[in-house]
């Protein structure tokens, strides 16, 4: 496979196979929260529709839901660090009161043990590298240290400390809730991740299964999870040797990242449901992980020269996946998103032509429509490896 340009999304520089942990200067714009509407046209044979931009903030956020209430990350500018903001979209958003960090919040919301909405989050002594993860697209955990899991309960308005989850001198990071259960993922001296379970506040912990580890010469990661009753969707990070088949050129200036969404099921099997790869332009990533009654939802992004597209993919089991809706982003890369009723809530990059950082926003997508069904977890053959140094087109 040929050598990918360089769109300033996903995918790092071939020369930090072996250090995760290192990073690029970035240059993070001006805080500017907003509301108002923007259009798009819808890939596919929808008419123009209006995105609701609920906030937009320098650097990186994640935006999660439960119910009608969702959660994500604004950076303060003054001091360059995080605060938790949540409430309903196009309705009042207020900054929780927890301490604030250096690091988008890894926050996901959900029903807690006697089935009050609950935000469950991290915070680390050693915060993963932010500056580069706005440079190269992908904000890795697994580099933090020493993170510990909070769980803030939205009737009591106080935050607390669970109990201490993470192996001895590690770190426990993007927890999970469904009531009496937190699933969440682990890492030791060095940026291993594994994936847990744990119930009756964490007297019990279970091993699920995760990801593939990549090449030998890097490391693989989670990216986002979601729990749902005893199952768990996540998004899983990898560089790998061969992306859906195509052997990766050794010298390409971006090291090929690939994404995909895995749900596992009561007995730890581990399905692969969609996957992506940086350097085949119809697939680039996988963005998100959430449910909607019941059925795993992620966002597959698409690249057509340097503007990005989204569709909204649900994992029906045993069939094929349905794409339920697909948006021209343009210049917004997205990076995770939430069920919110009908529509769908995302976090994503404007990634300007410049490919300076244009900062990110949490956006509502007008409420899914069936569409169509493919099974994009073995989606249409890519195209053939353009010729070296040409990009290839998406369509």
């Amino acid at each position: 496979m040929s050598a990918a340009t360089d769109h300033g999304a996903p995918g790092r520089a071939s020369s930090r196979r072996s250090d995760p942990s290192s990073g690029r200067l970035a240059r993070l714009a001006s805080l500017a929260l907003a509301s108002l509407v923007v259009l798009v046209t819808p890939t596919g044979a929808h008419a123009q529709a209006e995105i609701t931009v609920l906030a937009t903030t320098s650097g990186l956020t994640h935006v999660s839901a439960y119910g009608s209430t969702i959660a994500f990350s604004k950076r303060d500018p003054a001091t360059g660090r995080y605060r938790l903001v949540a409430g309903r979209p196009g309705g009042t958003l207020r900054t929780l009161a927890v301490p604030s960090r250096k690091a988008p919040f890894d926050v996901d919301l959900g029903p807690g043990r006697d089935g009050a909405l609950t935000a469950v989050y991290s915070r680390c002594a050693v915060e993963p590298d932010v500056e580069s993860a706005v440079a190269e697209g992908t904000l890795d955990y697994s580099t933090a240290r020493r993170c510990r899991l909070y769980r803030y309960v939205f009737s009591e308005g106080r935050e607390r400390v669970l109990g201490r989850l993470a192996r001895e001198g590690g770190s426990a990071f993007l927890p999970t809730v469904w009531r009496d259960r937190i699933a969440y993922a682990s890492a030791g001296a060095t940026p291993r991740a594994g994936l847990f379970v744990s119930t009756a506040g964490g007297a019990h912990r279970r091993r699920l299964p995760r990801g593939p580890a990549g090449d030998a010469s890097s490391h693989a990661f989670p990216l986002i999870m979601d729990l749902r009753g005893t199952r768990l969707a996540f998004t899983w990070a990898n560089f790998p040797d061969t992306c859906d088949g195509y052997t990766i050129d050794p010298e390409a200036r971006v090291e090929p990242l690939e994404t995909a969404l895995y749900v596992t099921t009561d007995v730890d099997r581990l399905r692969r449901v969609a996957s992506a790869c940086n350097q085949i332009a119809a697939r680039f990533s996988v963005a998100g992980a959430a449910w909607r009654d019941g059925v795993p939802v992620t966002g597959l992004v698409t690249l057509s020269g340097r503007s990005f597209g989204l569709d909204v993919l649900a994992a029906r089991e045993g069939s094929s996946n349905a794409i339920l809706g697909g948006y021209a982003a343009g210049e917004m890369l997205a990076d995770s998103l939430a069920v919110v009723g009908a529509s769908v809530v995302a976090a994503v990059r404007v990634r300007p032509a410049d490919q300076s950082d244009g900062g990110s926003r949490v956006i509502m997508l007008p409420p899914p429509l069936p569409r169509r069904a493919n099974r994009v977890g073995r989606a249409p053959t890519p195209p053939p490896p353009a010729a070296p140094g040409t990009a290839r087109s998406a369509r």
